[in-house]
């Protein structure tokens, strides 16, 4: 199928057919500004952090010992407040609904439940947690590389410290496995 692009003038405003096909391409141009830029970021580490916290609920389940369930426990709540405020802050009054999660989170999470039903032991749920957190980290520093707004630059700065801490925790948890 041959691509078109579509022209716009006073006269013209249908997109041009042509001859060995009846369907019609339209290529639109996606034009990136820094705001724009940084809006998708930010948005994108909102739905991160409800993957996260869905993420941790479902290892969760599995481990071992209740003290390892807290912990992580512990984690998945911090993760969503964490979403939910990043989502205030880059929204003001306008608060939207909660995000969903992306489509690799919930894959990540079908896959952290047959490697836990797997396992012989809870030491590829802490690499599957690890994985997930050093994914999480990147995400951030990804959007602090394009946001300028001081109030969100801190909010997310204080995010990455925090997954750190949880990321140091859990490859403590798996040390002790």
């Amino acid at each position: 199928m041959q691509t078109l692009t579509q022209h716009h003038t006073t006269d013209e405003h249908a997109p041009r057919r042509t001859s060995r096909d009846t369907r019609t391409t339209v290529r639109m141009r996606r034009v990136e500004t820094p705001e724009s830029e940084s809006r998708e970021a930010l948005d994108r580490l909102v739905a991160l952090g409800t993957d996260a916290a869905n993420g941790l609920n479902i290892a969760r389940r599995y481990l071992a010992t209740d003290e390892s369930s807290a912990v992580v426990r512990r984690m998945a709540v911090d993760r969503a407040t964490a979403a939910q405020e990043l989502a205030r802050t880059i929204a003001g009054d306008n608060v939207p609904a909660a995000a969903r999660g992306t489509l690799s989170g919930a894959l990540h999470r079908s896959w952290m439940q047959l490697v836990a039903t797997a396992a012989i032991n809870n030491v590829a749920l802490y690499d599957e947690i690890d994985r997930g957190h050093r994914a999480l980290i990147a995400a951030y520093r990804r959007a602090l590389g394009v946001t300028d707004a001081p109030e969100v630059v801190a909010v997310l700065q204080r995010h990455v410290r925090a997954i750190e801490t949880e990321l140091a925790v859990a490859r403590a948890l798996r040390t002790a496995e």
